[in-house]
């Protein structure tokens, strides 16, 4: 999570959303062109890359995330080595047009061949929760 001086910072910039969920449809009804997740030590690396990527919305993440992610990803994801090679891709996706576009494809590729995996381990995992009386 970031901390509090850079959520306040981000939160007084019109065109900078945090999100927190994975199914967040506030991706979708804002508009969001470019997606970033850090993700250097967050678990579900792969989830919240597919459900990015399954809204035609290009990811910018770090290599450490892939090498973290359960599954082999050949495209789809654009990767940031450092900090700097981070805001160059964002910058890149932001303003070449032909770059965004290769991202959205290739990211709306990838996650057509693993979002099935995902939906039938979210929905084993909610029944779970409910025959187990957990909630949620």
């Amino acid at each position: 999570a970031p901390s509090r001086e850079l959520h306040e910072q981000l939160a007084g910039k019109p065109d900078v959303t945090l999100h927190w969920s994975t199914d967040d449809r506030q991706l979708l009804d804002e508009r969001c062109r470019v997606v970033v997740e850090p993700l250097l030590f967050e678990n579900h690396v792969d989830a919240k890359l597919v459900n990015t990527m399954a809204r035609g919305i290009p990811a910018v993440t770090t290599r450490h995330a892939l090498r973290r992610a359960h599954f082999k990803m050949r495209s789809g994801v654009v990767l940031a080595d450092s900090r700097e090679d981070m805001v160059l891709a964002i910058k890149r996706l932001m303003t070449d047009a032909a770059a965004w576009k290769k991202a959205a494809r290739e990211g709306m590729a990838a996650a057509r061949e693993k979002l099935p995996r995902f939906e039938l381990a979210h929905c084993l995992r909610r029944e779970l929760r409910r025959l187990h009386g957990l909630g949620r």
